[in-house]
C-alpha cells in the first residue's frame, strides 16, 4: 500500500496558476495544513491519527517532503485556473485582476466562488442543504463601500463559461441539479457550495491516491473555518481579518495543539466529506464578531477557537482519506 503511494506521490494538479484570492492567505492554508500532519505525529495524536501519519511520511520519502507537498497544494487552490466569466464585450478570463491590472480589491481568480459554504440559509436552488457563494444573500457590510459590491459592478452580468459549467460546476454539482441558465449573471448566480469541491477531491483521492489532492482537501478544511466563508461576503472586514491571522497566527500561539486535541473530540473520521466540513462551518457561523468588529481582541477571541478547529478538521480529512485506502479489499 505504502509502495503504491509512493508511485502516485508524483501525481500533478495541472490546472494550478498564479495568482492572488480573497480567502485565508496562501500561507495560512499551508500553516493549517502542515501543522494538522505535525499534530498528527504528534504525542497528541491518538492511533488513528499516528498511522495516518507514517503512511503520508513513508509515502513522500520524509517528513519535510510530505509537509512540502501537502502544504503547497493546499495554499494553491485559491489559483486554480477553472473557472472562467465574461460576455459578449470581452471574453471569458480566469482573474478579475487580468481585466483590472491597477485594482488590487478586485483581484482574484474566478474558483474562489465554489469556496464558501453558507449555513445561515437553508436548502438552495440546486437542492443543497447549505449553498455556496451567491451575491444575492451576501452579509450587509455596514461601511458606505464594500468589496462586495464594487465586485458586483465589474462582474455584472457576466456569466461563467459554458465549457467551465461542463466541466468545473459538473464536478462540483455532486447530484444536487443545475442548469446553465443559472449561471448568465454574476449577480444572481447560486454557486455550489465548497463541500462538493472537497467531495469531488476526495473521490479521486481515492481512485488515484496523491498527497496533493489530499493537500487541495485540508484546503477547504481551512476555509470552512473563516467565518466570511460561512456568512457569505468578500466584504466585511474579509481580507483584513485573514491577513491578520497571517500576521498573528505564531505570535498568539493560534495553532495550539492543546487546543487542537480539544477540538479533535468532536469531529469523527467516518462521517461523510459534507458532515465533517459542514460541522465546522456552523462553528464559524457562530462566531460573526470579525465581520463587524476589526480590533484585535475581537479577531482574537474568534481566531483561538477557529484556527484550532481548522486544524482539526484537517487532521480528521488526512486520516479519513488513510483510513479509507487501508480498508480497500487488496
Amino acid at each position: 500500500m505504502i509502495k503504491r503511494l509512493i508511485d502516485l506521490i508524483i501525481c500533478s494538479i495541472a490546472c494550478i496558476g498564479p495568482s492572488l484570492a480573497l480567502a485565508w492567505t496562501d500561507t495560512v492554508h499551508e500553516q493549517m495544513t502542515q501543522d494538522a500532519l505535525l499534530y498528527m505525529g504528534s504525542e497528541f495524536a491518538d492511533h488513528e491519527q499516528n498511522q495516518a501519519y507514517k503512511f503520508y511520511v513513508e509515502a513522500a520519502g520524509g517528513l519535510e517532503q510530505a509537509l512540502s507537498i501537502l502544504g503547497a497544494a493546499a495554499r494553491e487552490v485559491d489559483n486554480f485556473d477553472d473557472t472562467r466569466l465574461g460576455a459578449w464585450w470581452v471574453g471569458g478570463y480566469h482573474n478579475q485582476g487580468v481585466r483590472l491590472p491597477w485594482s488590487t480589491i478586485s483581484h482574484h481568480n474566478h474558483t474562489i466562488w465554489w469556496h464558501f459554504l453558507s449555513v445561515g440559509r437553508g436548502q438552495d436552488v440546486h437542492g443543497n442543504d447549505h449553498g455556496g457563494y451567491d451575491f444575492r444573500y451576501r452579509t450587509e457590510d455596514p461601511r458606505r463601500i464594500d468589496t462586495d459590491s464594487i465586485i458586483k459592478v465589474f462582474q455584472f452580468n457576466q456569466r461563467l463559461h459554458p465549457g467551465d459549467y461542463e466541466t468545473t460546476e459538473a464536478r462540483y454539482r455532486q447530484n444536487s441539479r443545475s442548469d446553465l441558465a443559472q449561471y448568465q449573471r454574476f449577480q444572481k448566480i447560486p454557486w455550489q457550495p465548497i463541500d462538493h469541491l472537497a467531495q469531488y477531491w476526495y473521490d479521486q483521492f481515492l481512485s488515484q491516491p496523491s498527497l496533493q489532492v489530499m493537500g487541495v482537501i485540508t484546503h477547504a478544511g481551512a476555509d470552512v473555518a473563516a467565518v466570511h466563508h460561512t456568512w457569505n461576503t468578500m466584504a466585511n472586514y474579509h481580507r483584513e481579518y485573514e491577513d491578520w491571522v497571517e500576521d498573528f497566527y505564531y505570535i498568539e500561539r493560534l495553532s495550539d495543539r492543546s487546543a487542537v486535541q480539544q477540538a479533535l473530540t468532536v469531529y469523527h473520521p467516518e462521517a461523510s466529506i459534507a458532515a465533517i466540513l459542514t460541522q465546522t462551518a456552523e462553528a464559524a457561523y457562530c462566531r460573526p464578531d470579525p465581520l463587524y468588529n476589526p480590533t484585535h481582541q475581537a479577531r482574537l477571541n474568534t481566531a483561538k477557537d477557529m484556527v484550532p478547529l481548522a486544524i482539526a478538521t484537517n487532521v480528521t480529512l488526512l486520516t479519513k482519506g488513510i483510513n479509507a485506502i487501508l480498508s480497500k479489499p487488496q
